[in-house]
């Protein structure tokens, strides 16, 4: 297993790394339409109260990436951010198990924000992360008022993240650095 992310900091500092941060947009939907399901994976738009998977997914999927930005939000924090009507959250399954998700947020003027991506890591490399991120940029594009769709991946992503996105049509608008601590060095409250 890898380092262990902890939390965000203000950076530089000691026993703080830089990450790297890249953003991307996109202004115009695809003229291609998405590539078929791979075999035996379809996809679910979660809605009402069964939301409650995002904070699940969240933390398995976003564990071995580094995520921490919401890693001890509260159940009321998850439930004001999934029970609004600006937030859609695709499930990606195979049979009954799900492998994936991607969530996504209409932001005010017209933005919306791949918030998370991802999959379980057995599913890597199977085709799978190119076709959910075809069916996310397809939902941003098909709310109403969509003018652009903003995505962020960072150093700790899978290696294939910042292709995926490229190929996929999307655009690198620019790159800031953000510091973290590894998680024996995080701060403890």
């Amino acid at each position: 297993m890898g380092v262990r992310w902890g939390q965000l900091v203000e950076g530089p500092r000691d026993g703080a790394t830089a990450i790297t941060v890249t953003h991307l947009q996109m202004t115009q939907a695809p003229d291609q339409a998405a590539s078929a399901a791979p075999n035996g994976v379809y996809l679910r738009e979660v809605t009402g109260t069964n939301k409650a998977i995002s904070r699940q997914l969240y933390l398995d999927i976003g564990a071995a990436w580094g995520w921490v930005d919401r890693q001890d939000w509260s159940l009321e924090q998850w439930t004001a951010w999934t029970d609004r009507p600006q937030h859609h959250l695709l499930v990606a399954l195979d049979g009954n198990d799900v492998i994936g998700y991607a969530e996504l947020d209409q932001c005010a003027g017209g933005s919306v924000e791949l918030a998370f991506f991802g999959l379980y890591p057995m599913y890597h490399g199977r085709g799978i992360g190119r076709w959910l991120l075809e069916q996310a940029i397809a939902l941003a594009w098909s709310l109403p008022g969509t003018q652009a769709c903003v995505v962020h991946t960072c150093d700790l992503d899978a290696t294939a993240a910042l292709g995926n996105y490229l190929a996929r049509g999307f655009a690198l608008t620019h790159r800031e650095i953000e510091w973290r601590l590894t998680a024996t060095d995080s701060v403890q409250p």
